[in-house]
């Protein structure tokens, strides 16, 4: 999702290279020695694989521009419907981090966390958005962050890639790419007022 709508920019200038891209969840137990470049996403509490961080996934309000004009900071949030992603426990944790109180709101919750999004941009609700998820949405317009705090999950992506090899050249190339696209996502986050939490790398 993140990633292929942006090869063409690493393969401009390289009209010869061949790349094969897998998708899943899967562990390749010798990666390393097949020479993949791995993009794995590590939930918060798992050490994850020794590699390069390309970026942190920290939690922050995200509603439609409709929506926003009814909220005056993060205490209205108890006033309001929060949409929940089933599979993880965010506005549990943005909670306990931020110390605002959550008792009073609505409550309306997915299956799919493209579903949340959806209803966030639908004006359903208050959703807790991901950089990785939201990006696109709050350039548009779509999505607004309306106030802070942005809170560490401990969730991140960290990239692993053979140190020799056959290769080895276009590895490093992609890693370094890899690294100054998440950098740029992140200032594009900044310019629209996603307050990043101190230390948090990427976007």
């Amino acid at each position: 999702m993140w990633l292929v709508p942006r090869l063409g920019r690493f393969l401009d200038g390289r009209p010869n290279l061949r790349l094969d891209i897998e998708g899943g969840n899967s562990e390749r137990a010798s990666e390393a020695e097949a020479g993949w470049a791995v993009i794995r996403y590590v939930r918060g509490g798992d050490p994850g694989p020794a590699g390069a961080l390309l970026s942190e996934e920290p939690l922050f309000p995200v509603c439609a521009p409709s929506l926003a004009g009814r909220l005056s900071g993060p205490a209205d949030l108890s006033r309001q419907t929060l949409l929940h992603y089933q599979a993880s426990p965010d506005w549990s944790l943005w909670r306990a981090s931020s110390g605002v109180s959550l008792n009073g709101a609505g409550s309306l919750s997915f299956s799919e966390s493209v579903m949340v999004i959806q209803a966030a941009m639908a004006g359903q609700g208050i959703a807790l958005g991901r950089p990785s998820l939201v990006l696109e949405a709050l350039e548009a317009g779509r999505l607004v962050c309306p106030f802070g705090p942005a809170v560490p999950c401990g969730d991140r992506y960290v990239l692993t890639a053979p140190a020799e090899g056959r290769g080895r050249g276009v590895l490093r190339a992609f890693r370094n790419w890899l690294l100054a696209e998440a950098a740029a996502d992140r200032a594009r986050l900044e310019r629209l007022g996603v307050p990043f939490p101190q230390g948090c790398a990427g976007a």
